[in-house]
C-alpha cells in the first residue's frame, strides 16, 4: 500500500515550518484518546456488535501562518470499509 504524500511546504504561506502527524485528541468521557471519524458499520444489521469503522486523525500544522489539515490513518483499507458498509445498508 502507498503511504500518502506528506506536505513539505504550507499551501497557504509557503513556509517550510511544518508540524506533520500531529495526534488530535478527543478528551471526552468514553473516549479512547484520539479524535476519530465514523464511516459506518461493517455489519448493520447485527443487533450486537455492528463493527464500527473508524478512522484515527492526524494533524499537520503550518508553524508560521497555523493553517492545520487533517488527514486519516489508513485511508485505502477505509474506503473499502466504507464501500461495504454502503452496500449493506443499501440492501436493506
Amino acid at each position: 500500500m502507498a503511504k500518502a504524500p506528506t506536505l513539505q511546504t504550507c499551501p497557504r504561506c509557503q513556509s517550510n515550518k511544518l508540524m506533520p502527524q500531529l495526534q488530535v485528541l478527543d478528551n471526552g468521557m468514553y473516549s479512547i484518546g484520539d479524535l476519530r471519524v465514523f464511516f459506518g458499520y461493517s455489519n448493520p444489521k447485527a443487533l450486537l456488535r455492528k463493527g464500527e469503522v473508524f478512522g484515527v486523525l492526524r494533524a499537520t500544522i503550518c508553524g508560521e501562518c497555523g493553517l492545520a489539515e487533517l488527514t486519516v490513518k489508513h485511508p485505502s483499507a477505509l474506503y473499502l470499509a466504507w464501500q461495504k458498509a454502503q452496500a449493506k445498508a443499501r440492501e436493506r
